[in-house]
């Protein structure tokens, strides 16, 4: 108690006998002590005992936390004179407000039950009202499916198109079903493996309170215990939803199909009514597919029944041949643009709307992407990627699929465009092909483009005729009010670049064998320059090899310096200088082939590099062997001639060694500027498919390389300068300086007078200058 009293800040008053007590229990038996004295020592205690309880009492009615312990009220005469007494009151208020407290928990319990089953049986009412809902639209779709008919109609009629919207009425209810099936299924399974019904939350909480363990009071705000009724109402339909799935699909191809037909038909008569209300069939067959997912099924049913016969109406080896001679390919170019043209007009506002329904879809996704915050993952990772996949793509998988798969499949006409065994034949094709395809969404989708402005002419025009005459019938003016699908210029470039990316184009571009067409081309260009070298070898520099008008070369584009002098004296350069320019003619060159082109340029600069450097050494190895010759023997027959040849290549003829010294030089002056930039660059630099970077990058390597080749000229035109014309000169004009030696002796024996002006040995000395 003492201890308990100096915890709570009590002035203990000291025990007189507390010490006599100790050495008592010490010092001897407690028996030994005598009755008053122990009387005394208890009355003594229990006056202690009171004092310290009311003192105690005292101090913690005078502070806060006292009082909130104790619940005492605002005056100290009502508390009890003991703790003990205190504990005694309070204990039939405590046990009340606990019984309290559990029946309140118990009857928000009930409340909480209740209140979940209302909450389920509200869900089963509007679960059974979704599901009446989806099963009258099946029984709707299904009744659609059985009023349709099955046989082709001739032509387009208000009987068919109530039909087709009612069909896309029950490809989109087909769609809602397959859906729901999916996501009832999922859920089925899900709650299959955690072990079948959870229990809900108000239940955990529920025990948890009873047991102490958890303070949180029941709440209706927690969620409810899966329901699977409406997940297994619905995979009892499953068998019926994939049946009507299945049948809206062939109903759709069918009708689309027949309207496709129908179209090509009222195109041929050029009814126009027809003709909109078979457009209005086909538009809304493919909506009704899409939703089903079927896009591939739309574009190879339109390539199977609206390309495939134009195609095979118009691809034949005697069409292929047309305004040339057989094997050439003449008509190669007018057929496929007559094949365009074909599908323009005929299936041109199809391609149209079909495009603009892609990307309106892919547009709507794309908007609630943004408004979630969230981007579209795409090919290249970038939300503006021009070679997006799409739902349907009748200009590439419609079109231009078939008309590559056509060309490859028929062996004649495959031997005949790939591999036609002559380089120019090759070129030609290539060259029609790649016009063809890199204009191929324009081509086909230009028609409508200027369809469209004349649609908007006509419809101001209407609006304008309208205002005028209030009295006239105004049903012709609301053609403007109705849906006209536009195509615009950056919509055909993202077309075009799906065309590029299509793996059929890939494998159309492997069918040529340009590896063996430069190697033609090339070879062409290496037996000119060959020949060129042969008739020099035998006629010397001077030499007739110019060819350039005979090989259809470039014979009237010629450089010049600036001072206006032409930049080649020799025939010679002239024919290589024209095998240069020949590389990148429009009817010799191929894009894909430029770096093999430049490989080619440069091999032939190094061949005649190497020509001229052969010159010099067999000169000068001549001249060195000459006087060796003429003691040894005489040389007859072509030995001689060959010889003679030799030595007038570069070593006695100072004329042809300066010439060629100053064409080597133009040739080095021309690789390093003008034919980059005015020949090469021009040729291969497309800014219609190359960026501005590529541009620059291609020119800095074309640059580049042509510098690294020219650097070879100027060793050579060095060596030519000051070995071969300088040692020739100095040879020529000490020749006849042998003699002078022996003009003294002339003097000294006819003891004829001096001299008296130059003499003649000195004008002879200077004569070779």
């Amino acid at each position: 108690m003492t201890a308990s009293a100096a915890a709570a800040g009590i002035d203990v008053v000291a025990d007189p006998f507390a010490k006599d007590m100790e050495e008592e229990e010490l010092g001897g038996d407690i028996m030994a002590i005598s009755t008053s004295a122990l009387e005394s020592k208890l009355e003594y205690l229990r006056e202690q005992s009171n004092q310290h309880s009311q003192a105690l009492t005292q101090k913690l009615a005078t502070s806060q936390s006292g009082q909130n312990l104790l619940h005492i009220g605002s005056s100290l005469s009502t508390l009890p004179p003991d703790l003990h007494a205190l504990l005694t009151s309070l204990h039939p208020v405590l046990s009340a407000a606990e019984s309290t407290d559990v029946q309140n928990l118990k009857q928000l319990q009930n409340l909480v039950t209740v209140g979940n089953a209302i909450r389920m049986e509200k869900r089963r009412i509007d679960n059974a009202l979704d599901c009446a809902d989806r099963y009258q639209d099946l029984i709707v779709s299904e009744s659609n499916i059985k009023k349709s008919s099955n046989t082709a109609t001739v032509g387009s009629s208000t009987h068919t198109l109530d039909e087709v919207c009612s069909l896309e009425r029950s490809a989109h209810a087909a769609l809602c079903l397959i859906q729901d099936l999916e996501s009832s299924t999922t859920q089925f399974s899900s709650s299959l493996m955690t072990g079948g019904t959870t229990t809900t939350d108000t239940n955990a909480m529920t025990s948890t309170t009873t047991t102490g363990t958890n303070n949180k009071l029941p709440s209706m705000r927690v969620s409810l215990e899966d329901d699977t009724e409406q997940a297994q109402f619905l995979m009892k339909l499953a068998p019926r939803i994939r049946r009507l799935e299945s049948n809206t699909h062939l109903k759709l191809m069918r009708r689309l199909e027949d309207a496709l037909k129908n179209l090509k038909h009222n195109v041929e008569a050029n009814d126009s009514d027809k003709k909109k209300e078979d457009l209005l069939v086909i538009e809304h067959c493919i909506r009704g597919l899409m939703m089903l997912g079927k896009g591939k099924d739309v574009e190879s049913l339109f390539a199977r029944v609206a390309i495939m016969p134009l195609i095979r109406s118009n691809l034949s080896m005697g069409r292929l041949d047309q305004g040339g001679a057989r094997g050439e390919c003449a008509g190669l170019l007018s057929l496929l643009q007559d094949t365009a043209q074909s599908v323009s007009h005929t299936y041109g506002p199809v391609l149209t709307s079909a495009e603009f329904l892609s990307t309106m879809n892919d547009n709507d996704d794309r908007n609630d992407n943004t408004n979630d915050n969230t981007t579209t993952p795409t090919m290249n990772g970038d939300d503006d990627d021009e070679t997006q996949i799409v739902d349907i793509d009748l200009v590439t998988a419609g079109v231009w699929v078939p008309i590559a798969t056509a060309l490859m499949a028929d062996p004649a006409i495959k031997m005949a465009i790939f591999s036609p065994g002559i380089a120019s034949v090759l070129q030609a094709n290539y060259t029609s092909f790649d016009s063809f395809l890199a204009d191929l969404a324009n081509s086909i989708l230009k028609e409508q483009q200027q369809n469209q402005g004349a649609t908007k002419n006509n419809e101001e025009e209407e609006k304008v005729a309208v205002v005028e005459n209030d009295d006239d019938e105004k049903s012709s003016g609301l053609d403007h009010l109705y849906f006209q699908p536009s195509i615009s210029p950056d919509k055909i470039k993202k077309i075009q670049n799906r065309i590029f990316c299509h793996p059929t184009t890939s494998d159309f571009s492997k069918k040529w064998s340009l590896p063996i067409y430069y190697q033609l081309r090339y070879g062409e260009c290496c037996n000119r320059l060959n020949m060129a070298i042969e008739r020099v070898k035998m006629e010397g520099w001077s030499a007739k090899v110019f060819t350039g008008g005979e090989k259809g070369g470039s014979k009237n584009l010629d450089f010049h310096h600036n001072d206006g002098s032409a930049a080649f004296e020799l025939e010679f350069f002239k024919e290589l200088h024209d095998i240069l320019l020949l590389l990148w003619k429009p009817n010799f060159i191929l894009r894909p082939l430029t770096h093999r082109f430049l490989r080619g340029a440069v091999q032939l600069i190094c061949r005649t590099l190497a020509f001229v450097s052969d010159c010099v050494d067999e000169g000068q190895q001549k001249k060195l062997k000459d006087g060796n010759t003429t003691t040894n023997g005489q040389q007859t027959g072509a030995a001689a001639d060959l010889a003679t040849a030799n030595l007038s290549l570069l070593s006695s003829n100072i004329h042809d060694v300066a010439t060629v010294a100053w064409d080597l030089h133009a040739l080095e002056r021309i690789m390093a500027d003008d034919y980059p930039n005015q020949v090469i660059f021009p040729a291969v630099g497309n800014s219609d498919t190359n960026t501005s970077s590529e541009n620059v990058d291609l020119k800095e390597i074309i640059t580049g390389v042509l510098m690294e080749s020219s650097e070879q000229i100027t060793p050579i035109v060095h060596r030519l300068w000051h070995e071969v014309i300088v040692h020739t000169l100095t040879e020529k004009c000490t020749a006849p300086l042998s003699a002078v030696k022996g003009v003294a002796a002339t003097y000294r024996m006819t003891n004829r007078p001096p001299p008296t002006h130059a003499s003649p040995f000195v004008a002879t000395i200077l004569k070779p200058l």
